[in-house]
């Protein structure tokens, strides 16, 4: 297979093509990752009658491995520039680990597999990801609309995915992930891989740029990461047991995850028309944002306003990931911007899961909905001074005269 796409099957050579083929993969990994991952602390508390404290360990262990993943992968991605070939094999093992969850009876092996998919899982964002982002370099703004449709395809199935479960059962969850998948792996052959510069196996290791070389601001951007994942994921996470603690069902979950989702859209999808805006000026309104809305769901007596405040963190969302993708691309050397995307999402979400969900699901079975949701806005908190401080070693690194 040539590095350039399957020579059997027609090569998407154009600037529209690769926009075309960028949405076509942003639309299946979301849809895969909806079909079945969204849905497993789900399946184990209707099939399995696990414990809500379980859940919070199985989490937090799936999040702590992911975390090896991610820097694994993004290290052997910038390393051979081999985006595309890695996006494949994820997505294949992906799928084959969804299977062996749901035909596994046991809850030991199954949460085994569910630890080993967090391997695989959450790399794959930055993956795809920076490969967009290094293959339309010219084109800064074409990432957001990209991504966009990711979050349009996400809430969609699962709001269709919310209404099958209740009357055909959690079977159709892996019909629904090999279609798409199969649809992933199918674009992907037809894409190229990111353009090259150089032959970067020749490259001396002692010339190859090091992760100290990172300028302050980014560093200070992953740890305010790792401060709003470990608030966001567990909420996210756990939507099934906070809605379910408030009277709700698996339909509701869904209702809310499509009110996220979808709320992403307008934001990332009009990105291009942010990008005069600064990326740090937006990391702190976004963050903002998310304190409030937690706060807020502080205030829920049924679904309903959980279900609101998903849509207004959401919305939010859709302003913060093309603000820090903008950012890293910006911050980081050219042979880092794997390793620092996949660092940033690590910190957000692997870390920050897994102390999130570690910690989280102590909270919820010991005290209660209200005490996580207060902990999740504290630490929402902690994420907007973060920010704060972020804006202000990104002024202070701007050249002067030019713009943040």
């Amino acid at each position: 297979m040539s590095a350039r796409g399957a020579t059997w099957l027609p090569r998407i050579a154009t600037k529209a093509g690769l926009k075309r083929g960028f949405t076509a993969l942003q639309m299946a990994h979301w849809c895969t990752y909806a079909s079945f991952a969204t849905f497993f602390v789900a399946l184990l508390t209707d099939t399995r009658g696990v414990a809500e404290m379980q859940i919070g360990a199985l989490l937090s262990a799936n999040m702590l491995f992911g975390a090896v993943g991610q820097f694994a992968i993004n290290a052997i991605c910038d390393r051979f520039r081999s985006n595309r070939r890695i996006f494949i094999i994820l997505m294949a093992a992906i799928l084959a680990i969804y299977f062996a969850i749901y035909f596994t009876d046991g809850f030991l092996a199954a949460s085994a597999l569910y630890i080993l998919l967090g391997f695989a899982l959450s790399a794959m964002p930055s993956t795809l990801d920076t490969w967009i982002i290094r293959s339309l370099r010219d084109e800064p703004g074409a990432y957001g609309p990209i991504r966009s449709a990711g979050c349009v395809a996400y809430a969609l199935v699962v709001l269709a995915l919310g209404q099958l479960i209740g009357r055909f059962g959690y079977a159709v969850t892996l019909a629904s992930a090999s279609l798409f998948a199969a649809f992933g792996i199918g674009v992907a052959l037809c894409m190229p891989e990111i353009p090259r510069d150089g032959d970067v196996k020749t490259i001396a290791a002692s010339e190859r740029p090091k992760l100290r070389s990172v300028p302050a601001a980014a560093w200070a951007l992953v740890f305010a990461a790792f401060l709003w994942g470990s608030a966001n994921i567990p909420i996210l996470q756990m939507s099934k047991l906070i809605i379910g603690r408030l009277g709700g069902t698996v339909t509701h979950m869904s209702y809310a995850l499509f009110a996220s989702a979808f709320a992403e859209f307008p934001l990332m999808f009009y990105s291009r028309r942010l990008m005069r805006k600064s990326p740090a000026s937006k990391l702190v309104v976004a963050s903002l944002a998310y304190f409030v809305s937690t706060s807020c769901m502080l205030l829920a007596k049924t679904p309903a306003l959980i279900i609101v405040m998903f849509a207004l963190n959401g919305s939010f969302y859709g302003l913060l990931l093309p603000a820090k993708r903008q950012m890293i691309a910006e911050l980081a050397p050219e042979g880092l911007q794997n390793r620092m995307h996949g660092i940033a999402d690590m910190a957000g979400g692997n870390l920050g899961g897994f102390v999130g969900n570690l910690a989280g699901g102590g909270i919820l079975s010991a005290f209660g909905v209200p005490a996580l949701l207060a902990t999740c806005a504290s630490l929402h908190a902690g994420s907007f001074l973060g920010m704060l401080n972020v804006r202000r070693l990104a002024r202070r690194a701007a050249p002067r005269g030019g713009s943040e």
